[in-house]
C-alpha cells in the first residue's frame, strides 16, 4: 500500500508526533510512505522526517481563516502553485490512499488527488460548520478518541464513515525507580505547550492552596510559550507564594528524561483535549495524573483508578485532588501501576499502527 500524508509541521506538537509515529510504523511494515509537508515551518518536523528517512515534499498550503487575514491572503496567493505541486506528486507517487491531518489544506487541495480515497485523521475539535464542508470531500474520518468521533457524527457524517484509532506511545527505554520508595519531596510536572488553554494559571492557583495546607511539593514546568504569558505566570507563582517551588525546565525532547523524576502529572486543560498524549506518555512510565474532565481525557484516565479527574477551571477542586495524591505515596504508586497497565493494554504505538493500517486498507478498497 502506498500512502501519501498531508501534514502541517509548522512546529512539532502532539499531532506531528503521532503522524511521524504512524508513518514510521507503516514504513516498517513494508508500506510505501511519502509526506506532503507545509513549507511554513521551523525546520523541526522536516528534520525529524529526514532522521526517519521518510520521503517528503514541501508545499505552501497554509491557513484559511479570516481571523488571520495576512495568513489567509498568503495562502490564497500560493494556492495555485500548491495545487500544481500536489497534483504532480500524486502522479509520481501514485498513492492508494491520502491521509490528511489539517483541515484548511484539505479544502484548499480538494480534487487534486482525483479518485484516490481521502482519509481525514482528526486530531482537533470539529465544529459542525467544518464537518459538513469536509464531509463533501473526505471519504473517511479517523478520530483519535470517542469524544472527537462524537463531534464528527454531530456534524452529520454517517457512522460507517467514522472510526476511532487511539493515539499511541512508545514503551520507555528505561525503567524508573519505584516511586513508592522515594522519601524526598514529591515532584509534580506539567508538560507541553505553555498557554492559557492548558490551565497553567489554574494549576498555580491550586498549588497556592496546597502550599497553604503545608503539603510539600516541587513543580516542574516543561515546554515553551509566549514570552509575555510566561512572564505573567512567573508573577502569578510569586504572588501565590510558591515561586521557590517552581522550576522552569523549558522544552525537553527526551521523554524518558522528562518523566523520570516525576511522581505526578498535572493536566488541568481548560479546552476539550482531543486525546491527551502526555497522559499516556506519563502513564506508560507509571506516573499517574490529576487532570480535568474534558474532551477525550476520561478515555485515557480512569477516574479513581489510574488518576483523578476534576472539573475544568476549578482551582479549588484541583487543589483538593493534588493534595490528596501528593500526601499519599502508596496511593500514587497504586494509581501509577494501574495507569501503566491501562496504557500498555490500549495506548501503545503498536496498537495505533495496527488500527491505522487496517483502517487505511479498508479505505483504499473503497
Amino acid at each position: 500500500m502506498t500512502v501519501l500524508f498531508q501534514c502541517s509541521g509548522s512546529y512539532v506538537s502532539g499531532m506531528e508526533v503521532v503522524e511521524l509515529a504512524v508513518m514510521r510504523g507503516l514504513a516498517a511494515r513494508g508500506h510505501r510512505v511519502h509526506a506532503l509537508v507545509s513549507g511554513w515551518n521551523n525546520g523541526d518536523f522536516i528534520g525529524r522526517l529526514e532522521a526517519a528517512e521518510i520521503p517528503h515534499t514541501p508545499i505552501h498550503s497554509g491557513k484559511l481563516t479570516v481571523r488571520q487575514p495576512s495568513w489567509m491572503l498568503d495562502t490564497l496567493r500560493h494556492l495555485p502553485g500548491a495545487r500544481r505541486t500536489a497534483r504532480r506528486l500524486a502522479r509520481e507517487v501514485r498513492p492508494d490512499v491520502v491521509v490528511a491531518c489539517n483541515r484548511d489544506p484539505v479544502i484548499g487541495l480538494a480534487g487534486v488527488f482525483g479518485r484516490v480515497p481521502l482519509v481525514y485523521h482528526v486530531h482537533t475539535p470539529m465544529p459542525p460548520r467544518w464537518t459538513s464542508r469536509l464531509g463533501r470531500v473526505v471519504d473517511r474520518f479517523l478520530t483519535v478518541s470517542g469524544f472527537i468521533r462524537g463531534q464528527v457524527l454531530a456534524g452529520g457524517i454517517a457512522p460507517d464513515r467514522v472510526d476511532v484509532v487511539y493515539n499511541g506511545v512508545e514503551l520507555p527505554e528505561s525503567t524508573p525507580a519505584p516511586r513508592r520508595d522515594r522519601t524526598d519531596v514529591p515532584v509534580l510536572g506539567i508538560c507541553g505547550q505553555i498557554g492559557a488553554w492548558k490551565g497553567h494559571e489554574d494549576l498555580l492557583d491550586a498549588l497556592g492552596h496546597v502550599a497553604g495546607q503545608g503539603v510539600p511539593f516541587e513543580l516542574r514546568i516543561y515546554g515553551s510559550g509566549d514570552d509575555a504569558y510566561v512572564a505573567a505566570l512567573r508573577e502569578r507563582a510569586d504572588a501565590r507564594g510558591i515561586a521557590d517551588r517552581v522550576r522552569w525546565m523549558g522544552f525537553e525532547r527526551d521523554q524518558d528524561r522528562m518523566y523520570a523524576d516525576l511522581d505526578l502529572l498535572a493536566m488541568p486543560s481548560r479546552f476539550d483535549e482531543p486525546f491527551g498524549l502526555t497522559l499516556a506518555e506519563a502513564g506508560v512510565r507509571g506516573v499517574p495524573a490529576v487532570a480535568t474532565r474534558v474532551g477525550g481525557i476520561p478515555e485515557v484516565v480512569a477516574d479513581g483508578e489510574t488518576g483523578l479527574l476534576v472539573p475544568r477551571h476549578d482551582p479549588e477542586a484541583l487543589a483538593q485532588a493534588l493534595a490528596t495524591v501528593l500526601q499519599d505515596p502508596d496511593r500514587r504508586h497504586a494509581l501509577g501501576r494501574a495507569a501503566q497497565e491501562r496504557v500498555r493494554a490500549s495506548f501503545l504505538t503498536e496498537h495505533m499502527i495496527e488500527g491505522m493500517e487496517s483502517a487505511l486498507q479498508t479505505a483504499a478498497k473503497t
